[in-house]
């Protein structure tokens, strides 16, 4: 919800059963409303990666 402001369909599938938790991030890149795509925007990778990191830490 962070991520796509709760305009976009998502999922998250976080894997504990390796030696590192880890998640993997599907986000759809056509809004809720379809009114506009998902734009990446410059660092959104480095921005996915912190969020992935938050929700493991916090789960």
């Amino acid at each position: 919800m962070r991520l796509t402001k709760g305009k976009h369909a998502f999922i998250v599938y976080t894997h504990i059963d390796l030696c590192h938790i880890h998640n993997h991030i599907i986000v759809n890149s056509i809004s809720l409303d379809y009114a506009k795509k998902f734009q990446d925007f410059q660092g959104s990778s480095k921005a996915v990666r912190r969020l992935s990191d938050t929700v493991c830490i916090e789960k």
